[in-house]
């Protein structure tokens, strides 16, 4: 569904909803915040950091990485 962009939203709500009701850790959420800033779902990434971030300890990379994306979004 990739090339296929009717399908490819599609396809990428229901990642995000299958994700969202998951508990991830600081890692596995950057993994996915990566993923969506390739597909250029940077406010679900920006959304998904946000609880990491508010919690006052992340990672210098998902800090990195959320500053990145802000700066593109």
């Amino acid at each position: 569904q990739q090339r296929d962009y009717e399908k490819r939203n599609a396809a990428m709500l229901a990642i995000q909803d299958y994700f969202s009701e998951k508990e991830m850790s600081e890692a596995e959420v950057l993994a996915l915040t990566r993923f969506f800033n390739r597909n250029y779902y940077l406010d679900w990434s920006i959304a998904a950091m946000k609880p990491y971030l508010e919690q006052g300890n992340a990672s210098d990379d998902l800090l990195f990485n959320y500053l990145q994306t802000h700066t593109f979004w």
